[in-house]
């Protein structure tokens, strides 16, 4: 685990992690803060785009935890344990 995902799981558990618009927030102010240390001129664009690539791998390995199907409030385990499979599209005509 690296440490751009030690901390966002550490800012996701202060709220409810479950809820997809907190994690979402939480996702979107990582962004802006890694913007921030390229406007300050405190990491180069070489810089910010391997922050993102951190950051991108960090909320993968988050959201794998919480299925996009799984019930509010449902703790990662039960989440993954309850969620059922999307069915297939329906074949064009």
């Amino acid at each position: 685990m690296n440490a751009i995902e030690q901390s966002l799981r550490r800012v996701l558990a202060k709220g409810d992690a479950t809820d997809p618009d907190h994690r979402v927030r939480i996702y979107e102010a990582s962004e802006r803060a890694i913007e921030r240390l390229l406007a300050e001129g405190k990491i180069d664009e070489a810089g910010r785009d391997a922050q993102h690539a951190k950051l991108i791998a960090a909320i993968e390995a988050i959201e794998a935890e919480y299925p996009p199907d799984a019930p509010a409030g449902a703790a990662p385990a039960e989440a993954a344990s309850t969620a059922t499979a999307a069915p297939e599209p329906a074949a064009p005509r």
